[in-house]
């Protein structure tokens, strides 16, 4: 059985964790919103699971958020490099 205690405890080393990653990506200021910009899908996978039949598609889209963040993170914006006719396909490619 796990206590409140221990849930929150283990919520806070996660978050810490993920706040370490961002922080140590360089451009540090667009990856920290484009990171942001995925909260609302992380928001809203788990209601999708009550809701629909299809809760691996949110978590496909939530998952793959990554290919943004990892473009972002090498090329200082999405629109770098043609981007998003590169990242765009890789995401589909994950979500699908």
């Amino acid at each position: 059985s796990l206590s409140y205690r221990q849930a929150t405890d283990f919520l806070g080393v996660q978050l810490t964790g993920g706040l370490a990653v961002l922080t140590s990506l360089p451009h540090l200021e667009y990856c920290f919103w484009l990171g942001a910009s995925s909260l609302p899908l992380v928001v809203a996978y788990p209601l999708m699971k009550r809701y629909t039949n299809w809760p691996q598609l949110v978590l496909g889209m939530t998952f793959n958020w990554g290919a943004f963040m990892g473009w972002a993170a090498t090329h200082g914006s999405l629109d770098a490099h043609h981007g998003l006719s590169v990242v765009l396909p890789l995401y589909a490619g994950g979500v699908c």
